[in-house]
């Protein structure tokens, strides 16, 4: 896994935007990445054009706005970042927010993409809609900027598929970076009941015995042992069991995480849509910053 050479990070000049500016200014700091931010002048793009004259003089005024929204874009990250005019690369385009910035990241071959958890637009401050849809089409790993723990360990939660081990690399380059402690989860979705299916009917609970429980979690803790020495991860390990979502979330709670690495299913084109609901639903309920890393299957860039 190699480090990102590029980080774009994503700003509405909102209070959590403003978060993103500052965690993607550390993260070029600490990896040497070069460092570019995008914001988006939003506009729809009318279904038809029925007088032209008209478009022309929109389009002028929204070039004049581009202009302003790139100086007060510039002068906010230099007061966050500290950094001068010319350290400082900024990207303003016209159109729907997410697509913009999706965009731009697969344009400029970004390895890895900052946004804030919501936005200026956002009713809902666990996760905005704009930033939902960024995550779901991103080409590239998303880190979403929330308010929580700058320091502690970095948590990385996994299901152990051979896809997955792409975000356990990850969390292992970024806690090496930071010199933060790495913690390795698996959740074992355990239900003390197994159903044997009928050839006719619902099916036959059969409850799982005391010793059939204890062999389930040390087979998933030996295969977590397994998947970390098979990529050379040296890690603290964490078994789980319960619903996935919950268990990863009250675990970054427990440890205090600074940052909670998952990954998910993607590809490219219509795949990046296949985000899942445990990835969703920890993304809206982590207590520190998420690192979205997905399974490419095929296609859809990354490396």
């Amino acid at each position: 896994m190699k480090p990102p050479l590029l980080v774009l990070c994503a700003t509405d000049l909102s209070p959590d935007a403003d978060l993103a500016v500052v965690a993607a200014n550390d993260i070029a700091r600490v990896f040497g990445s070069r460092l570019v931010f995008v914001h988006a002048v939003p506009f729809p793009a009318p279904a038809r054009v029925l007088f032209p004259h008209l478009v022309q003089r929109t389009t002028d005024r929204l070039m004049a706005v581009s202009r302003v929204a790139s100086d007060t874009v510039a002068a906010r990250i230099a007061g966050l970042t500290g950094r001068s005019g010319e350290q400082i690369d900024v990207r303003v385009d016209v159109g729907v927010p997410d697509e913009v910035i999706v965009d731009t990241a697969e344009e400029s071959k970004a390895d890895l993409l900052v946004i804030g958890v919501a936005g200026s637009d956002s009713t809902d401050p666990r996760i905005g809609a704009t930033a939902l849809r960024i995550i779901r089409h991103a080409h590239c790993p998303v880190l979403v900027v929330r308010a929580g723990p700058t320091k502690g360990p970095i948590l990385a939660a996994s299901d152990l598929s051979d896809p997955a081990r792409r975000a356990l690399s990850m969390a292992a380059l970024w806690a090496r970076q930071c010199e933060e402690p790495l913690v390795a989860l698996h959740v074992v979705d355990y239900s003390p009941i197994v159903v044997v299916p009928e050839a006719f009917g619902p099916g036959i609970p059969i409850p799982v015995s005391e010793e059939e429980h204890k062999a389930i979690l040390q087979a998933a803790s030996d295969r977590l042992v397994e998947v970390l020495d098979k990529l050379e991860i040296k890690a603290d390990r964490l078994v789980e069991e319960g619903a996935p979502a919950e268990r990863i979330v009250s675990s970054a709670e427990q440890i205090e995480a600074s940052l909670l690495v998952i990954g998910a299913s993607g590809g490219g084109g219509l795949r990046r849509l296949l985000l899942g609901s445990v990835a969703e639903d920890v993304l809206a309920a982590a207590p520190c910053s998420v690192l979205l890393v997905r399974h490419h299957t095929h296609g859809g860039g990354g490396s």
